[in-house]
């Protein structure tokens, strides 16, 4: 019987796997080889892919993007302020690093009520309130990717084209691909 068990319990487990999932996981591409995962590693791509209640990478995040300088270019954005509101009103602050990742963990807000609003407030002033309401995914990166197109509203960003006097970080562990 332990036998059955010992053979049956990884294919259960397997089972629970999403396909969708796991294929949406590789189209990420590999990490950066000098870029160690944790808080800096793949700014710009939709974090939730593998940091929520189905993708199995601690800590699982309820909300989580990056900030850039300008819609044309992918400099980080490093001390920016983001706020979420929920539609009861409870909020979250949190400040971008210096790849410009944000995110807030299930452990800070277990759960927000979905639609969420934001706002973010830029180092040098820039910054503003999105126009849309985020109702079904907390990974910024799921609509915000790239240059604007039909497809994406483009990366979030603090300035407008050559208004940016941001410069990245070298002493920085992550880096922008």
């Amino acid at each position: 019987m332990k036998r059955h068990i010992a053979i049956l319990l990884p294919l259960v487990l397997l089972s629970c796997r999403s396909p969708v999932r796991s294929e949406e996981r590789d189209e990420l591409g590999p990490e950066l080889p000098d870029v160690e995962r944790g808080e800096f590693h793949r700014p710009g791509q939709p974090c939730l892919r593998c940091h929520d209640s189905q993708g199995g990478t601690e800590p699982e995040m309820v909300v989580a993007g990056t900030i850039f300088a300008t819609p044309d270019d992918k400099i980080p954005v490093a001390n920016a302020t983001v706020i979420v509101v929920d539609k009861l009103d409870e909020f979250r602050n949190v400040t971008t690093n210096c790849v410009g990742n944000f995110y807030i963990t299930r452990d800070e807000w277990e759960n927000p009520a979905f639609p969420l609003r934001t706002s973010i407030t830029c180092p040098d002033g820039g910054g503003g309130v999105m126009d849309t309401l985020i109702h079904r995914d907390g990974a910024c990166a799921g609509c915000h990717d790239g240059f604007p197109s039909v497809d994406s509203p483009g990366w979030i960003y603090c300035y407008d084209s050559g208004m940016s006097t941001v410069t990245p970080d070298p002493s920085c562990p992550g880096r922008v691909p």
